[in-house]
């Protein structure tokens, strides 16, 4: 096999692996998370997964990385080119919404790494993460300047966004285990990137308007 034909090969694996992770860890957290069973839901055996990634830790990183870098930069894609805060605004709450519903395991991930304290998370996360506050909180204060938004604290907002999106995401299992639901919990119906991204724009807009 020719080099590019195994680097290609290469990736692959490392793919396979990363997603396998992305389902154990999400599922598991990172104390139940096993590398053997990774491995295996991933197709490869365990000397495999240790010469693509690492050990665990090295295999939480890598996977955690490659789900929030990803996440952070389609966000920043999306909005990058619009100067008006209001319609920026708009922009970063559907691209948030449409980041979480893309990766089926991040609100599950973000959730537990919450609970423990952050226990695991990568320092290259926490530079993602403060980076999407950075582009929320300039918004918000371009906006401010101009005069279109009340002067508010925008971590308060940028965490509104956040925790609504991750949350509703997260216990999308437990509200399909309910029966007898309010109509209001059964409009969410787990469409994070629609019903549930224009309500959030519709609230937040609202209140931020002047």
């Amino acid at each position: 096999m020719c080099a590019a034909g195994k680097k290609e090969r290469s990736e692959q694996t490392r793919r396979k692996i990363i997603a396998a992770a992305a389902e154990i860890f999400a599922r598991e957290g990172y104390g139940g998370a096993r590398v053997d069973e990774i491995a295996a839901l991933a197709g490869v055996n365990k000397a495999t997964l240790y010469y693509h990634i690492g050990d665990k830790d090295a295999l939480y990183a890598e996977m955690s990385h490659a789900m929030f870098s990803d996440f952070a930069a389609s966000v920043f894609a999306a909005a990058k080119s619009c100067t008006d805060p209001e319609e920026r605004l708009r922009i970063i709450i559907h691209s948030f919404a449409e980041g979480v519903e893309g990766h089926a395991h991040m609100a599950s991930i973000f959730m537990r790494e919450i609970s423990s304290g952050a226990q695991h998370l990568p320092e290259q996360i926490t530079k993602d993460l403060l980076s999407l506050f950075g582009l929320s909180m300039a918004t918000l204060n371009e906006g401010v300047a101009a005069g279109i938004f009340e002067d508010v604290n925008p971590f308060v907002v940028h965490m509104l966004i956040v925790s609504t999106l991750m949350m509703l995401k997260a216990t999308g299992p437990v509200r399909r285990q309910m029966k007898d639901l309010p109509e209001p919990i059964k409009e969410i119906n787990e469409d994070i990137a629609g019903y549930v991204a224009d309500e959030l724009e519709r609230i937040l807009l609202k209140a931020l308007r002047k």
